[in-house]
Parts: structure tokens; sequence; C-alpha cells
């Protein structure tokens, strides 16, 4: 469990993650993490901290959205007001306005 805060309401909230990682550690000459899936560690070491390869793993299993679910049908009415009705046509009235954008889109048509 990873403890998050939702970005609507700004309330934690726990997120459950599974994952699993596979890696296979050897001995060898020297320290070698080149390729992600094996690693090689000096025969003089006796350990291998796992540490850093977990908290890689969990910070790429929290999604970009971190939305709660316990959300209320309230709050997600309050925040479509305030946000604008479609995203992608504001974008595309901001580009058609400027002239720079008119030539880009013709460079990239042209190909």
């Amino acid at each position: 469990m990873v403890e998050l805060v939702c970005d609507i309401t700004n309330e934690n909230f726990d997120y459950p993650i599974e994952n699993e990682i596979k890696i296979l550690v050897n001995f060898g000459e020297e320290y070698d993490d080149s390729n992600e899936d094996v690693i090689t560690i000096p025969t003089s070491d006796h350990a291998f901290n796992i540490a850093h390869l977990i908290y890689e793993n969990v910070m790429l299993s929290i999604p970009m959205k971190k939305i709660s679910p316990n959300i209320s049908d309230e709050d997600l009415k309050i925040l479509e007001q305030f946000s604008p009705k479609d995203i992608e046509e504001t974008e595309e009235e901001e580009h058609e306005s400027d002239p720079r954008w008119d030539a880009l889109r013709k460079l990239r048509d042209n190909n």
C-alpha cells in the first residue's frame, strides 16, 4: 500500500500496488548494471541492497492521475463547473490563431 494525495480533493487515500521484480544477480569481476534484467556484483561482496530497485518499481506503479476511489459525485460536479468543456477544442482554437502554427502545419502536411 502507498498513501497518495487525491488530485481533486487533496485528501489522502491508500493505493494498493502489486508488482513483480525479476532480476538475476550474478557474481563477476566488477559491478555492472548495464542490462536491466541482470546485475553483476563483485565476488568480494556478500550482500546486495535491493531497496533502490523496489523504490523504482513502486514509483513506476503510481498512476499519473491520483484520484481517490472515495470521491463523491458532488466533488465531480463542482470540478466540472470549473473545467473547460472540451480541452481539445480550446487547444485547437489557440493554435489556429497563431500564424507560426499554421506555417508548421504546412511543413508537416507537405511531407
